[in-house]
């Protein structure tokens, strides 16, 4: 079986995308930020590789490539898919595991239209601590979630977005590549299955998917933003043409 890679920014999205295709292939092995400093999902990758939390983070932070490789062999041993996720920042961008992608791995490309949105919903996540939503959580649990919006850090913010989209597209142009926009999916689990199964090529959408985590943010940027008004423009869908 093969390894595939979920490349973005966009936290709560790639968990919504991961936790449909989780529903679609059961079987499969999915995990997340593997390739943060910090680790990720190291209860399973235990389990799978056979290897310590602490050899795990050393391969995290020194040998990457070593923890791919590795995953790719457990998919080739165990007969099931892999999935993981890495955001753009998480290696330097000279690393050679992005290539080790490109040539060993399917490759989805989930990308936000509006870089405000994702902005914005770092913020909340910074100044609430809580970097995940779930359904069954009160909204009166979950604080003051009103923040300030440099416009100076926005604009850079929105400009490195549309780089770092534009390079995973050179970079992967002639790799097994498939763009996903989180605006498509983000109101229908629905059409988020029909998705993944098309882009995995089997796989069956469940009658009627579940998904335990929600959006960091439901209410109107307008109303979490203290000074709206000084960043409204910016506030919109950037062109970004489809890739391959």
């Amino acid at each position: 079986m093969r390894c595939s890679i979920l490349i973005s920014s966009a936290r709560s999205g790639t968990n919504y995308f991961l936790s449909v295709y989780q529903q679609c292939f059961p079987r499969d092995l999915v995990v997340k930020e593997i390739f943060r400093e910090q680790g990720d999902s190291l209860p399973q990758l235990k389990r799978a590789l056979g290897l310590s939390e602490d050899r795990i983070l050393a391969m995290v932070r020194t040998q990457p490539s070593a923890l791919w490789r590795l995953l790719m062999q457990h998919a080739g041993r165990s007969g099931v898919g892999v999935i993981a996720k890495i955001f753009y920042y998480h290696v330097a961008a000279d690393d050679p595991l992005w290539m080790l992608f490109r040539r060993r791995a399917r490759i989805v490309h989930l990308i936000r239209r509006n870089a405000f949105n994702i902005f914005l919903s770092r913020e909340i996540a910074r100044k609430t601590g809580q970097w995940q939503v779930f359904r069954h959580e009160m909204p009166s649990r979950r604080g003051n979630r009103r923040v300030h919006i440099g416009r100076g850090e926005l604009e850079a913010f929105m400009s490195l977005h549309q780089q770092r989209v534009a390079a995973v597209r050179t970079r992967y142009a002639d790799a097994d590549y498939h763009e996903v926009f989180y605006e498509d999916i983000e109101d229908s689990i629905d059409a988020c299955a029909r998705r993944v199964c098309a882009i995995f090529g089997s796989g069956q959408p469940p009658e009627q998917p579940k998904i335990a985590l929600k959006k960091q943010k439901r209410e109107r940027n307008e109303a979490l933003v203290v000074n709206y008004d000084d960043v409204a423009d910016l506030d919109r869908e950037l062109t970004l043409e489809p890739g391959p």
